[in-house]
């Protein structure tokens, strides 16, 4: 395998909400250093990975939105950005669990760079006896995809995918292990593209080790 790495930077102005952040509540610069690796199996007819001159231009066309920018008054990081993980333990044989989460990432789609992931995932596990338990759990995640030119002002038009899941997971206990067999199913529905969407059947197993 071999890689080219390239780097560049970024300055922007900032700033945090909360009292627990003290000073940096107030608007401050900040500089990114961001690294980025093209990798490939093998090396072309002329023995490189990568145009490293051409490597470095895309970098900098990625970032040059966001350069000397108010992060604050950049449509993307609007919003809230969250995880929450929750458990509660019913005469400890039934766990009920629920995790949520809501930020912002980067996608590999050139005109629609970022997206917004906002889901959660529920579950209950149930003891049987000593040596067995079976799990639940359904979860919906939906992206909405943000184009690159929206902080330009340039109607765009917004679009997204959302994500279902349900599963059934049985294990044994073993002292310290547990084997696990797992059915999961999966659906994707996508406006973003064709062929990103799917409907996808899981069977699979498992063995943990508790140390």
């Amino acid at each position: 395998m071999f890689a080219v790495e390239v780097r560049d930077h970024i300055m922007v102005a900032h700033s945090f909400r909360g009292a627990v952040f003290g000073p940096a509540q107030a608007l401050h610069g900040a500089t990114f250093v961001i690294d980025v690796a093209f990798i490939a199996q093998t090396l072309d007819g002329n023995g490189i990975v990568v145009d490293i001159g051409r490597a470095h231009d895309v970098l900098k066309s990625v970032l040059q939105p966001l350069n000397y920018r108010n992060l604050d008054d950049v449509p993307e990081f609007k919003g809230l950005v969250a995880a929450v993980d929750l458990a509660y333990t019913l005469r400890a044989r039934t766990q009920f669990a629920i995790a949520a989460r809501r930020d912002l990432e980067y996608s590999y789609l050139y005109e629609q760079n970022v997206y917004v992931v906002a889901g959660f995932t529920a579950s209950v596990t149930q003891r049987v006896g000593d040596a067995w338990d079976v799990r639940g759990t359904v979860g919906r995640t939906h992206l909405t995809y943000q184009s690159r030119f929206q902080s330009l002002a340039v109607a765009v038009e917004l679009t997204g995918e959302t994500s279902l899941s349900a599963g059934v997971d049985v294990g044994y206990h073993i002292g310290r292990s547990r084997v696990g067999f797992n059915v999961d199913h999966a659906q994707r529905d996508s406006d973003v593209s064709l062929g990103r969407g799917y409907q996808r059947l899981v069977i699979g197993s498992s063995l943990s080790y508790v140390f």
